[in-house]
């Protein structure tokens, strides 16, 4: 919804998405599926069957495209924070504690 919205800043509670093209006001309550709508999805496009197809190979290590297997990827019990990444840093509430 913060992608809808423009800013993960946007109280999405309270405060509207945009607005519509006559101006008006949209929140995320007026395009937010009901239960109804999101189990009429489930019950035609989710299938156990494409689960079983796409989970088959997981422990096998042959889940995944082949770009997807050959990305790095960091090993061991901790993240390595990169302290010059603008991307994913290392919230400050951590700062201080060990694992």
């Amino acid at each position: 919804a913060g992608a809808l919205a423009g800013s993960l800043s946007v109280d999405l509670a309270t405060e509207p998405l945009g607005c519509d093209r006559d101006g008006q006001a949209v929140f995320l309550q007026d395009v937010w599926p009901s239960s109804e709508e999101i189990n009429a999805y489930i019950i035609k496009f989710v299938r156990p069957e494409t689960f079983r197809e796409v989970y088959a190979n997981l422990s096998s290590g042959k889940a995944g495209s082949d770009s997807w297997r050959e990305l790095p990827a960091q090993t061991g019990a901790k993240f390595k924070w990169d302290p010059d990444s603008t991307y994913i840093t290392k919230p400050p509430f951590f700062s201080g504690m060990e694992a």
